[in-house]
């Protein structure tokens, strides 16, 4: 953003729409061994205060784990890492929600 200010001599925040406007802080939370770890993560994380959550994915972690926390915290802005193959950008049950990959 300091590049963008300085090239447009003005706030880049203003520039771009969002003067005032900080972003909800957010985690990433990584591969867990089992649903209920990854649960109890976001929760804590949660009430720490983080209003964005992240999670990384992979084979056979896909569709449960973002399942799982989707229906426990609907709310959340649940944003999903992917690096590599995985079925879940092919996965029907996901094309209702808004996720961010």
């Amino acid at each position: 953003m300091g590049r963008l200010r300085k090239f447009c001599g003005r706030a880049a925040l203003r520039i771009t729409g969002r003067a005032g406007a900080p972003d909800p802080s957010g985690v990433a939370i990584g591969i867990c061994d089992q649903t209920s770890e990854l649960l109890e993560r976001v929760a804590l994380y949660l009430n720490q205060g983080y209003r964005r959550v992240k999670i990384k994915i992979q084979p056979r972690w896909d569709e449960e784990p973002v399942a799982a926390v989707r229906a426990r915290f609907p709310d959340v802005s649940l944003m999903v890492d992917a690096n590599g193959p995985t079925r879940f950008l092919t996965h029907r049950s996901f094309f209702g929600w808004t996720l961010t990959v």
